[in-house]
């Protein structure tokens, strides 16, 4: 789950997990606001997508469409990315959705972002999110540190997961214009031939 259909890193993560999941066996569907690109980035790999009209001013309509499509999906565990999705789905474990594991991806922490008004409550949702997940899942070191030392999470049940970034493939134009840009520096002598070996480009 996730509260928009945008173009972002969580989003690309979203779409990724979906797609490495579904990749193995494993069923997995989407709840996020209904259109966007998200939305059809992962229609067509036949991911069931459940709208939910997720916003900021925490309502329990969202909430209480979580539990529906728990109930009806029959879903064993949610893996809610951001804060404001996982609050919801937070919500919905006390409208009776008592039985289903969350696993919290925290993607950064931004109360940084709003009025200096909200930051104690914000702070405050992150920690409620944090302490009822079953596993909190940081995208780096340095949010791992930040939610243990500001006793959002503690150790046991958080882990650090890096955002992949996939390595491009090069096409065959792309190797033959390496090897030509190299092509010089591998005929010069060098001091060993195996050094001049190591270098070459396969």
């Amino acid at each position: 789950m996730i509260d928009k259909s945008f173009v972002g890193g969580g989003h690309t993560n979203v779409r990724k997990l979906l797609e490495g999941l579904r990749g193995i066996g494993v069923e997995a569907e989407l709840a996020c606001r209904d259109g966007g690109p998200l939305v059809g980035w992962v229609r067509p790999l036949g991911v069931p997508v459940h709208p939910v009209a997720f916003d900021k001013r925490f309502r329990l309509g969202p909430a209480r469409d979580v539990v529906r499509v728990v109930r009806e999906r029959r879903i064993d565990l949610v893996h809610g990315h951001g804060l404001v999705a996982t609050f919801y789905v937070m919500l919905a474990k006390r409208l009776g959705m008592t039985s289903v594991l969350v696993v919290y991806q925290q993607h950064g922490f931004h109360y940084c972002n709003y009025g200096r008004a909200t930051v104690g409550l914000r702070k405050a949702a992150e920690r409620r999110v944090c302490r009822r997940a079953a596993r909190v899942i940081a995208s780096s070191q340095e949010d791992h540190a930040e939610l243990v030392a500001g006793g959002y999470s503690v150790p046991a049940r958080t882990f650090v997961l890096h955002n992949g970034i996939p390595e491009p493939v090069p096409s065959p134009e792309e190797r033959e214009q390496v090897r030509r840009a190299l092509a010089p520096l591998l005929e010069k002598p060098g001091p060993t031939s195996a050094s001049r070996s190591s270098a070459s480009v396969r």
